[in-house]
């Protein structure tokens, strides 16, 4: 063989053996490939299917998102419609304030007025208690003073009841004077021819008593009539009782306002409590 077919041989021969080291180098990258590309596949695959999932939970979070806008802005209308209703309440308000610092002005001025009557009330209660207390001072005095009249007038009534059983028995003895009123001249003469003196007994006052006590040792009575009846010191006295007759005279001694002590200065029979006094007969 020439040398240039064995230089073809030779070169077939490492051409042959590069194509197959090419071929086994292309076999074996294949396989790397094939694995690479299997491996890729499912790795695409679990991307693709995480993917879908981010995309379904990305538009399930953009439903979210749309729901919370319509949400809000549900509520910015309500905002919105509040703070219409707020801004129309604040005029109100606004309104209101004013019509507040005007009443407010207007109690200042009342609460000023009060204040000044009330200082007056005050001024007022002061004298008021003032007046009370006199009030209270002229009260107590006047119950005081009722309590005296009612013990006076219930001393009053005693007198009376007293005095009127004393008028019951002056009129009886009244009546017994007027009957015995025929024998009484027949009296005067007898006390004439005793001694006494018709003359100056007639020109003496008339005063009229009667014998409140009698002191049978010193020989004095005590005559219900005094200094506020006429009586004087010296003045005489006759003495007589109804149905009993002339019964003698007394002088004064001592005169008091509404009583007079007298010596007995003759005696015609007993002188006696409640006689008969008189400075004429």
């Amino acid at each position: 063989m020439s040398p240039i077919g064995k230089l073809f041989v030779v070169l077939n021969l490492i051409f042959s053996m590069v194509i197959l080291g090419v071929l086994g180098g292309i076999l074996s990258k294949s396989e790397e490939y094939k694995g690479e590309f299997e491996r890729v596949s499912v790795e695409m695959a679990t991307a693709t299917d995480n993917w879908d999932q981010e995309r379904s939970d990305f538009v399930a979070e953009i439903d979210g998102h749309k729901r919370d806008k319509a949400t809000l802005q549900e509520r910015i209308n309500n905002l919105d419609v509040a703070g219409n209703n707020l801004k129309s309440d604040n005029e109100s308000l606004t309104v209101d304030n004013q019509q507040l610092r005007d009443d407010v002005s207007k109690l200042q001025a009342d609460y000023q007025k009060f204040t000044a009557a009330l200082g007056e009330v005050q001024s007022h209660n002061k004298e008021l208690a003032s007046q009370n207390t006199d009030l209270t001072t002229k009260r107590n005095d006047a119950d005081n003073a009722r309590r005296s009249a009612e013990e006076s007038a219930a001393r009053l009534e005693a007198q009376v009841s007293s005095l009127s059983s004393q008028v019951d028995q002056m009129k009886k003895q009244l009546d017994a004077m007027a009957a015995s009123n025929g024998d009484l001249e027949a009296q005067i003469e007898a006390a004439v021819q005793l001694g006494f003196d018709i003359a100056q007994v007639r020109a003496s006052p008339q005063i009229d008593g009667v014998i409140e006590n009698v002191n049978r040792e010193l020989g004095l009575v005590v005559l219900s009539v005094g200094a506020d009846d006429g009586v004087k010191r010296g003045t005489t006295f006759e003495i007589y009782a109804p149905g009993e007759g002339y019964k003698g005279k007394v002088v004064v001694d001592d005169v008091y306002p509404d009583n007079a002590a007298a010596r007995i200065v003759r005696e015609n029979g007993s002188i006696s409590v409640m006689d008969r006094a008189t400075t004429r007969l």
